[in-house]
C-alpha cells in the first residue's frame, strides 16, 4: 500500500524519530555509494565494507520493525 495512515506509529516510532532513522539511513546509503564507486575501480581495497553496512541495516531494521 502507497499510503499508510498508521506508520510510523505501527512500528513504534513518533514522526520525529521516525525522520531522524531515515535520514541517518540515507545519509549512510550515499556514503556507500561511494565506497562501492571506490571499490568498483580499485576492488582489492573496502571489500568487506558493504557486505558489513548490509548485515547492519538488517540487524536495525529488525529492531525497528518489533
Amino acid at each position: 500500500m502507497f499510503f499508510n495512515t498508521k506508520h510510523p506509529k505501527d512500528i513504534g516510532l513518533t514522526y520525529f524519530e521516525h525522520l531522524i532513522f531515515a535520514w541517518r539511513e540515507s545519509l549512510l546509503l550515499v556514503v556507500m555509494v561511494f565506497v562501492m564507486f571506490i571499490h568498483a575501480v580499485i576492488p582489492w581495497i573496502m571489500g568487506n565494507v558493504f557486505p558489513t553496512y548490509l548485515k547492519k541495516v538488517i540487524k536495525r531494521l529488525e529492531v525497528s520493525v518489533e
